[in-house]
C-alpha cells in the first residue's frame, strides 16, 4: 500500500461460491489478514470438524457459506454434493475465525490440519514463522504418523543459495515464536538446496501418509518444492508447429482459387424481419 499508494483490499471464493463469498469494505479500516464480511446476499458461519452445528463463539471452524451465489452441485457426483452442501449451507474445507465485528480470518484448510497429541496444529502458522527468516525460501509443514502423539510435525525447507541456518536454528525459531515445547513444536526438519524451476518436488514423508492422506501430500510436493537429488527434472521436448497442413486437412487447389460470395443486400420492403 505504500509502495503504490493505493488501498489494497482482501476477499474470498471459491469456484463453489461463484466465486466470491465475503470482501472487506471500501471505505472501512484495512484490517490485514481478514477476508473481510459476506458480500450482500450471503451469509457465513463457522462449524465444528465433525458435524453441522456451529462451532463455539471465538474459536476456529469450518467456514460455511450460504446464498444465491451457491453452486447446484458436483455435476455427476450425488454422494459429493451431499457431503459439501446441507439446508443450502455448503462446507468451503476452509478452517477460519470470526473477530467480534464479523470480520473473518483463513487459517488453513481442514485437511492439512495435524492433530498432535490431541492438540490441533495449523501448519500455516508454523510456515509462517519459518518463511520470515532470511536464509528460508520456501516452507512447508506436514504431519507424519507417531506412535504415541498419533502426529508428529515436519518442516521442509528450502534455503536460499549460499544459506547457512541449520535444522537446530529453525527449530529454535519456531520454538521462541509460537509456543516453546507446545504442540507447534517441530518434531523434524529436511532442508533442501535445489528446487526445480517450476516448484514440482518430490514428497518425503512416508508412503503410508500419502495413502492416507493424499490431499497433504499434493500439498507438500506442491508447497516443498524439494527434490532429494540434484539431477534436472526431464521435460518434454514441445515441438514447433507445422506451417505444411496434414493431407487430411489439406485444402484443395480448387477451394484456394475460389472467391468467397458476394454478399446479399439488405431488404427493408414491408414483410422483412
Amino acid at each position: 500500500q505504500q509502495k503504490f499508494g493505493v488501498t489494497i483490499l482482501e476477499g474470498y471464493g471459491l469456484s463453489e461460491t461463484s466465486p466470491v463469498a465475503s470482501f472487506s469494505p471500501y471505505g472501512e479500516e484495512v484490517r490485514v489478514g481478514s477476508i473481510g464480511r459476506p458480500i450482500p446476499g450471503v451469509e457465513m458461519k463457522l462449524l465444528q470438524a465433525d458435524s453441522w452445528d456451529e462451532a463455539p463463539e471465538g474459536e476456529v471452524g469450518e467456514i460455511a457459506i450460504k446464498g444465491h451465489n451457491i453452486m447446484k452441485g458436483y455435476y455427476g457426483r450425488p454422494d459429493a454434493t451431499d457431503e459439501a452442501i446441507r439446508d443450502g449451507w455448503f462446507r468451503s474445507g476452509d478452517l477460519g475465525r470470526r473477530d467480534e465485528d464479523g470480520w473473518y480470518y483463513i487459517v488453513d484448510r481442514s485437511k492439512d490440519m495435524i492433530i498432535r497429541g490431541g492438540f490441533n496444529v495449523y501448519p500455516r502458522e508454523v510456515e509462517e514463522v519459518l518463511i520470515t527468516h532470511p536464509d528460508v525460501s520456501l516452507a512447508a509443514v506436514i504431519g507424519v504418523p507417531h506412535e504415541s502423539h498419533g502426529e508428529e510435525i515436519k518442516a521442509v525447507v528450502i534455503r536460499n543459495e549460499g544459506a547457512k541456518v541449520t535444522e537446530d536454528e529453525l527449530r529454535a525459531r519456531n520454538h521462541d515464536v509460537i509456543d516453546a515445547d507446545g504442540p507447534s513444536a517441530i518434531a523434524e526438519v529436511v532442508l533442501a538446496t535445489n528446487p526445480t524451476t517450476t516448484g514440482e518436488a518430490t514428497a518425503l514423508h512416508a508412503p503410508s501418509l500419502a495413502a492416507r492422506r493424499p490431499a497433504r501430500t499434493a500439498r507438500a510436493a506442491c508447497s516443498a518444492c524439494v527434490r532429494a537429488s540434484s539431477r534436472p527434472l526431464t521435460r518434454a521436448r514441445s515441438r514447433a508447429p507445422s506451417t505444411t497442413p496434414s493431407p487430411s486437412r489439406a485444402i484443395p487447389p480448387s477451394a484456394r482459387s475460389r472467391k468467397p460470395p458476394a454478399p446479399k443486400a439488405a431488404s427493408w420492403g414491408s414483410g422483412s424481419p
